[in-house]
């Protein structure tokens, strides 16, 4: 678990230094921060740096002096200016118009890291204004590690089988940056799951378990342009219990007892995978 948290802080903390910004010094003296996306024999194509999901703009060559790359490099460019500062902004919002921005967006995504926690995802995800992310999920609790490391039994150790499922949605608000950009939110997630114990015994039990779990999420979502997409995050929160009882079987004997039910802290982590259209 400690690994999993550092690897999620580097990344983190990597995100900064990667997405640096480029500087577009003007000829007027003007400064425009943003991504240069292509220098052509006329125009230099670039996001703005604080709306990387945002349109492409252009800028015409003839107006620049100096491109100031985010690795230290530079650029010097000559050539006499064709066009004012009133041109150039016209041709600014025109590309604004004619370019698709892809405010409202759809994508679907795996969380393999789940095989190793309490169980795999798969979910759609929908971003609406560029802002806010609407989350839907399944989670095969049956499928994770620790499913089985926390079902383990005193007597009978870790359960023969599980069987079960999670559904969660959730509702996140979206800082963009360069490349991706930060999220934060909440989830709710309900489950449930039977854990069977001691199956090749004569006296055999299972446990009914269903839990309802309200969760915060924090992590950075790493967007590429061909529609790629990587998430890194975290889930911490409570177990509120529903269902917690287990059924005896035996040769003339067959009970069912309730546990008493108790709140326990959730939490795990989530580095999944997916594309968006």
């Amino acid at each position: 678990m400690n690994k999993l948290a550092t690897v999620f802080t580097l990344l983190i903390c990597g995100a900064t230094f990667l997405f640096a910004q480029d500087i577009i010094v003007l000829k007027n003296g003007l400064e425009i921060k943003g991504k240069v996306l292509e220098i052509t024999p006329t125009t230099i194509e670039y996001k703005k740096f604080d709306d990387p999901d945002g349109p492409t703009m252009l800028v015409p060559k003839s107006d620049v002096s100096m491109v100031k790359y985010h690795d230290g490099t530079r650029d010097l460019l000559e050539g006499k200016s064709s066009s004012s500062k009133r041109k150039w902004r016209s041709t600014e919002r025109s590309d604004e118009r004619s370019v698709d921005s892809r405010p409202n967006r759809i994508g679907f995504y795996v969380d393999p890291l789940g095989f190793l926690e309490f169980g795999p995802m798969i979910g759609t995800e929908i971003t609406i204004k560029s802002r806010f992310l609407i989350d839907a999920s399944l989670r095969f609790f049956p499928l994770g590690a620790l499913s089985y490391v926390t079902e383990a039994d005193a007597d009978d150790g870790s359960p023969n089988r599980i069987a079960g499922l999670g559904i969660s949605g959730a509702a996140k608000y979206f800082h963009p940056l360069r490349g991706g950009g930060f999220f934060v939110g909440g989830a709710l997630e309900y489950s449930w799951w039977t854990s069977y114990y001691a199956q090749d015994k004569p006296a055999k039990w299972q446990k009914d378990e269903a839990v309802i779990m309200p969760l915060a999420t924090v992590g950075y979502k790493f967007r590429f342009r061909s529609g790629f997409f990587i998430t890194t995050g975290a889930y911490l929160g409570i177990e509120i219990p529903l269902v917690d009882q287990w059924y005896f079987t035996s040769i003339g004997d067959n009970t069912i007892h309730l546990n008493e039910k108790t709140l326990q802290p959730a939490g795990m982590f989530e580095v999944s995978f997916g594309y968006e259209f």
